[in-house]
């Protein structure tokens, strides 16, 4: 098990210490428990999280904010290009990330190709964008996990960054756009 000096906070990327102050709006006992480890979910319950599901099923926090003029996903540039790392809620552990081998992860968001809460988070994103996503269990892999890195009801917190969208292939956004309004 590791000390509380081997803990590391993944939202602010600082090592675990008790008195270090946090810039969010919940009690100091919820963020530094006074047995056990640091729980994230506290730490990502700040004011400036966004509810995207309604229930507190997906929580997003903006960590960079993309510029201005950046796209974002439509019907026409559905597939997208994410740089991310999952983290386990319960234990802090990283159990998959495309930063190790510098690679992209490409979905077309609507489709069920990924977990439920990525569909609502990512298609609220803007290219450039990075955001923390809290998602509860179903919105992830719910009763069944998915073995062997993930258990059954894990609440899993991702960091993921938008890097690109895309139109669907065979399709340019020119003919995309002019087939909607040929069907129109």
């Amino acid at each position: 098990m590791a000390t509380e000096s081997r803990l590391y906070d993944p939202i602010y990327r600082l090592p675990f210490n008790p008195t270090t102050r946090l810039p969010c709006s919940v009690s100091e006992a919820a963020i530094f428990p006074r047995n056990g480890p640091l729980k994230i979910a506290s730490v990502v319950a700040m004011s400036d999280a966004i509810d995207l599901s309604g229930d507190g099923g997906v929580l997003k926090k903006i960590v960079r904010h993309a510029k201005p003029d950046a796209i974002a996903p439509t019907q026409d540039l559905p597939l997208v290009d994410v740089h991310y790392e999952g983290i386990l809620e319960e234990t802090n552990e990283v159990f998959d990330t495309t930063h190790e081998d510098n690679t992209v992860f490409s979905f077309e968001l609507g489709k069920g190709s990924v977990i439920k809460a990525w569909d609502i988070a990512v298609k609220t994103m803007k290219v450039g964008e990075i955001a923390k996503i809290t998602c509860k269990p179903e919105y992830a892999y719910g009763s069944a996990g998915s073995p062997p890195d993930i258990p059954p009801e894990a609440t899993l917190i991702f960091e993921v960054e938008l890097v690109a969208c895309n139109p669907r292939k065979g399709l340019s956004l020119g003919s995309a756009s002019e087939e909607r309004a040929r069907l129109e």
